[in-house]
């Protein structure tokens, strides 16, 4: 039994220990990962929204192209921010990579360059952090009704009757 446990162990680190080996091989086409070894600390500059150190890391990202950026930390609560090019913000997440580890998963609509903001999600946190972006898949245009919706402004219309006041136009809401 001993020996029958010894060969099964040593069949399955050899087997793991390959298997990264081939899959590399397979994926030479892939986008590469990108990856920093960072950290944060009361030098940094603060973070609008969280009012923890922040470090922004810039990557290039291809329209049709789903991402997974991940940041993994045992020293802090991580939070990540994605944004545009113009720093418009278009994610965030605190939790979603399990524990206290964050994960944006990113359809990306359109080439670019896209920021991405590592900080803490509390004020007096710090510490070593990795982060990872890597594309996990080709998106897939959704072919539904409400898709199609999506990016378009919506269609004005006039309401019957109002319960308060006069009866308005959607586009009276505007802004």
């Amino acid at each position: 039994m001993a020996r029958f446990l010894a060969v099964a162990a040593l069949a399955f680190l050899t087997a793991a220990h390959l298997t990264p080996v081939i899959s590399k091989e397979k994926d030479k086409e892939k986008d590469k990962e990108f990856r920093v070894q960072g950290k944060l600390g009361k030098d940094d500059p603060k973070d609008d929204g969280r009012q923890g150190p922040k470090q922004v890391h810039t990557i290039p990202m291809k329209a049709g192209k789903i991402y997974t950026i991940d940041m993994v930390s045992t020293e802090f609560d991580s939070y990540l921010r994605l944004l545009d090019a113009k720093g418009n913000q278009l994610e965030e997440d605190d939790d979603s990579g399990g524990m206290l580890n964050a994960r944006i998963i990113f359809n990306c609509p359109k080439d670019g360059d896209y920021k991405i903001v590592t900080t803490t999600f509390g004020p007096n946190m710090m510490g070593a952090y990795t982060l990872t972006a890597k594309t996990s898949g080709t998106a897939v245009q959704a072919s539904t009704a409400h898709s199609a919706m999506i990016g378009k402004a919506a269609p004005d219309f006039a309401a019957d009757f109002a319960i308060n006041g006069k009866a308005g136009k959607l586009s009276d809401l505007k802004g």
